[in-house]
Parts: C-alpha cells; structure tokens; sequence
C-alpha cells in the first residue's frame, strides 16, 4: 500500500497486489508495521512532553513503577533519559524482538524488560554508558513503554487512541500484539517465498507493543507523517 505526500497533505492513496488470496489490497488494509511503530511511539511520547507530563531530559526512574533501569558496568548509575531512549543513546541492547506465533503465551511488558519466559529476548541491560553512542535497541523502546503507561496509569494503546490516533483520524490504527481472527481487510504474513504463515489466524503476535506493535494502514500512517511535517 503506498500514500503520495505533496505538499503537507495526502494526495493519493493505492493498494497494489493481495493481502490473502485473492482479496484486494487497499488503502484501509491493515497492515503490522514492525519497526515504523518507533515512529507512532515517538510521537506519543512527544505529545507528552510537550503538554508537561513527560520531561525528555529527566531520569526515567523518576515515572517508573514496575521496573527499575538497572546499573551498568562498574555500577554506572548516571541517568537514563527520554530522549536518549528515543535517538537509541540509552546504552541498552536488546536490538529487536522475534515474532510469537499465533496461540503461544505472550510475555507481560515487566518480562519483556526481565527477560523471563515466554519472552523470547534477553533481560534489557546497559551495555554502553548512557548517552556515549548510537546503538539500536527496541528494548529501550519498551522502558518508553514502560514510562508511558506508568505516569499515565493507562496502557499504551488507550493513550495513543486518545492523544494520537482519535486526533488525527487514524481510524484503524492501535497498538496491540495481534488483531483478533476474522478482523475485516488485514494484510496476510508471507514467508520470503510468498508461501502463507502463521495458520490459520494469518498473522503473528508483537507484544512488545512501542517498538514493534503497531497495527495501521496507508492512509493513517500518510495522516501521521504529515502531522509531523
């Protein structure tokens, strides 16, 4: 599904091919987005910022409740920002996350961040002092997660719908580990050969909801991008 920008606004929306069989692909076909769902987190977290909920240079164990940054090497303590989480300076691995297949037990976000079954990932550690380099973690991702929900007392997708998405008329978007069966035009996972996976529901489960678990179409994420322009 592609969206054409012009100008700061949508001019064209197109699906092109099939989303299962032979079921068309449009402009509302829902599609799981991976690592595009940064984007939508980052946005979020922003909001937040900006209406001074959120502090982008504050330690982030100041909101948290459930989960506390763990020291680094040498017992390194120096604060973990926001805003080092969202430029991926926080100094955390966990580069990405494996896909659960449909029916598996999904992990709650504190096991995501621990690293306990049935997460697939290892525990979130400090492998860089904070704020040294650039290095990619999704994982760092979830302690946005994490901050969001605790300050909020809400979980991430009810904020995104109420701050971000009802906003900015993204109808079809949220942030959830897998829509349920039967859900009306979503895309199909295909393996690299085009063969269907994840049967019978169709799709796999992303549970690690801000760095990988948005759901959206073309044309609210075209809503979201011009927004940000």
């Amino acid at each position: 599904a592609m969206t054409l920008i012009r100008a700061g606004r949508v001019e064209a929306v197109q699906g092109i091919g099939t989303r299962a069989a032979s079921a068309p692909i449009d402009a509302d076909t829902l599609f799981s987005v991976g690592s595009v769902s940064k984007l939508a987190s980052a946005a979020l977290c922003l909001k937040l910022a900006a209406s001074g909920i959120l502090d982008l240079d504050r330690d982030v164990n100041h909101w948290l409740r459930r989960w506390r940054v763990p020291a680094g090497r040498d017992g390194d303590d120096r604060a973990v920002t926001l805003r080092m989480l969202l430029s991926h300076t926080g100094g955390f691995n966990v580069h990405g996350f494996a896909d659960y297949a449909p029916g598996v037990p999904l992990p709650s976000l504190v096991q995501t961040l621990n690293g306990e079954r049935p997460a697939m990932n290892k525990p979130l550690a400090r492998v860089d002092l904070a704020g040294a380099r650039s290095r990619y973690s999704g994982g760092g991702y979830m302690i946005i997660q994490a901050v969001i929900e605790d300050v909020t007392g809400e979980n991430f997708d009810t904020v995104a719908r109420r701050l971000l998405f009802g906003p900015l008329g993204m109808r079809r978007s949220r942030f959830e580990a897998a829509s349920a069966p039967g859900t009306a035009n979503i895309a199909h996972a295909h393996d690299r050969d085009g063969k269907p996976v994840a049967l019978p529901r169709g799709w796999q489960s992303f549970p690690e909801l801000a760095a990988s678990g948005l759901w959206t179409t073309a044309d609210d994420l075209g809503r979201l991008v011009v927004a940000l322009g």
